[in-house]
């Protein structure tokens, strides 16, 4: 309890106040949020800051987000980027998600990209229509299969020319919130 304590007033001193704060893209969002972030190497830490999803307060947070998957720059699919842990092994995704038992108002979505993550990804993604449906339907089947309610598009440090692409970037987007997939509610 005291590590999810103090993990969520690092965020909020690193971020702001993110209580009372609605979210840019959903205008029908209501009431407070707590939005946190819980990174999948945490449990690489040493003792006793070592962090597994099995030590979040699931009461804490109004919406968790697992940070981080990544996009396959050729399939243009989300990837883990632990497959061993996320996904077998461990099955972080799994504890992750399944944190809305104990807390069934809850909502939890999946990070895709982040500081390690190259833009490549991303930049190839977003060039065409084609790409970015195959994302978006990619996208939907993934967080489906692993029961996330939505997706935080975190792409950092875009390439020079991925800055050209910033307005599909924008549709993507739109589009994954027509899926109710992008907005934190």
């Amino acid at each position: 309890m005291m590590r999810v304590v103090i993990l969520v007033a690092l965020v909020a001193e690193l971020c702001g106040s993110v209580r009372g704060h609605k979210m840019r893209y959903c205008p029908h969002s209501t009431g407070n949020k707590l939005v946190c972030y819980y990174t999948n190497w945490a449990y690489k830490r040493q003792a006793p800051a070592s962090f597994t999803p099995a030590d979040i307060d699931p009461e804490v947070c109004t919406h968790l987000i697992y940070a981080f998957a990544r996009v396959d720059k050729i399939t243009f699919h989300i990837e883990p980027t632990d497959l061993e842990n996320d996904i077998i092994g461990m099955e972080y995704y799994k504890q992750f998600t399944g944190l809305k038992v104990k807390n069934p108002k809850l909502k939890t979505l999946l990070a895709v990209g982040g500081r390690a993550h190259a833009s490549e990804g991303f930049t190839q993604m977003v060039k065409t229509a084609d790409s970015r449906k195959i994302f978006i339907d990619h996208s939907i089947q993934y967080l489906r299969k692993y029961n996330f309610d939505g997706l935080d598009l975190h792409w950092e440090y875009p390439w020079f020319r991925s800055v050209y692409h910033f307005k599909e970037v924008l549709v993507v987007s739109k589009e994954l919130d027509s899926y109710s997939l992008y907005c934190v509610k």
